[in-house]
């Protein structure tokens, strides 16, 4: 980066967190072992195909943006944190921690997952133009139902492999 931050790097990078997640969604989907998991990991690929179209669009009208640093590169630093947490760093890792474990086990990496989202786009509100931020913030609000929904999910999952335990 050196320097001089292009906001469109920071998008780019949530374009590609949010294609990691609908990789791994469409992944546990096909593995899924209840209807529950199955239908959620469905309807959470579409809204994160939908985050990622979000994005690109968004790219296409960013400037670049030169960030306050009490330090040369500051940052740069900052923002190689935020991503070495990613929860996905590739496609196959993505499908390779959606075929691990339960599916409580997969649910809590999606709830992983949307944790990581929503701090890497609250940070990133920041940065965007004004006139772009009422999308930041429309994607960070579906993160945080996406968050509750995914808990509600775990519960539901566990109580009932908990049923069926003897």
């Amino acid at each position: 980066m050196g320097g001089l931050f292009q906001v469109s790097e920071l998008v780019e990078m949530a374009v590609s967190e949010e294609h990691h997640g609908t990789i791994f969604y469409l992944a546990l989907e096909q593995r899924a072992e209840s209807p529950i998991a199955r239908e959620a990991a469905r309807r959470f690929a579409e809204e994160e195909r939908g985050h990622e179209k979000a994005f690109q669009s968004m790219n296409e009208s960013l400037t670049s943006y030169i960030p306050n640093e009490s330090y040369p590169g500051e940052y740069e630093n900052y923002v190689q944190a935020l991503l070495d947490g990613r929860t996905f760093p590739g496609e196959e890792e993505a499908i390779a921690l959606a075929r691990t474990g339960t599916d409580a086990d997969a649910l809590r990496m999606a709830i992983r997952f949307e944790k990581n989202s929503l701090l890497f786009f609250s940070e990133m509100r920041a940065l965007v133009p004004e006139g772009q931020r009422a999308v930041v913030d429309e994607l960070i609000e579906e993160e945080r139902r996406h968050l509750v929904d995914l808990q509600r999910l775990l519960l539901q999952v566990e109580s009932r492999r908990g049923e069926a335990t003897p």
